[in-house]
């Protein structure tokens, strides 16, 4: 079993749990917005190996939408955000003018992309946990990562003899292992229902948030192969 994805686990539980529980929703939005960051960072550098060169200073200053999310009145956020898209878009193609076409539209295209599939998406955990009851319904994102971690490492690499591979993309990931991950993402999250139901006089229908389970853990999964593919990509210097 892979030991690094354990410690990983092992330590980042008490961290997260630390982190949704004790903090309000500024801290929240802050701690998320530095997470983004990180993540930002680490998409820009993937590109190294490549002639593709996102704008990194828009891509890092895109992050503070949500460390603010809670600080400026929704009425007023969604004027901002009206007016913040058009804005970044003219501000991208104007350094493919300004820099005689040092930047081109690929640069600017891949600067956008980063900037949806992380700020704009990773902003709904934050969107999440500043709703009512939202400290207990933003859990459910975890177990469904945790699940769909866990049991599909487990089935994947462990419990099936005759292994059926996934895609070339992750030669390590199973047929098997991705089913695994499923039911894993809807047991957890089913016990975690159970759980909030009982204890927080929640009454979540079980069908539904099952039915929301095995999505996230497709959907998970999928990401996780379009990272793998994307740093593949970058050794390809001939790109």
């Amino acid at each position: 079993m892979n030991i690094n994805r354990i410690l990983t686990g092992v330590l980042g539980f008490p961290i997260i749990a630390a982190i949704l529980i004790l903090s309000n929703n500024y801290i929240f939005d802050i701690i998320m917005a530095f997470i983004a960051f990180i993540m930002m960072d680490e998409y820009c550098k993937s590109f190294k190996d490549q002639k593709i060169k996102p704008i990194k200073w828009i891509s890092y200053i895109s992050c503070i939408y949500i460390a603010i999310l809670h600080i400026i009145p929704e009425q007023y956020m969604q004027m901002m955000i009206n007016f913040s898209i058009p804005i970044i878009v003219t501000i991208l193609f104007l350094h493919i003018i300004l820099s005689n076409m040092k930047i081109n539209i690929i640069d600017v295209s891949a600067t956008l992309f980063g900037i949806v599939y992380i700020v704009f998406f990773f902003s709904f955990v934050s969107k999440l946990r500043g709703i009512q009851n939202g400290h207990i319904l933003v859990w459910y994102i975890f177990m469904a990562a945790w699940g769909t971690d866990i049991l599909g490492l487990v089935v994947g690499r462990h419990l099936i003899k005759n292994k059926h591979y996934f895609s070339q993309i992750s030669p390590k990931k199973t047929i098997e292992g991705c089913i695994g991950g499923i039911l894993g993402a809807t047991l957890f999250v089913l016990i975690y229902t159970i759980l909030v139901n009982n204890y927080f006089n929640m009454n979540i229908n079980y069908y539904i948030i099952a039915s929301f389970a095995v999505i996230w853990s497709i959907i998970g999964q999928i990401r996780r192969f379009c990272s793998i593919y994307n740093k593949k990509i970058c050794k390809n210097k001939g790109f």
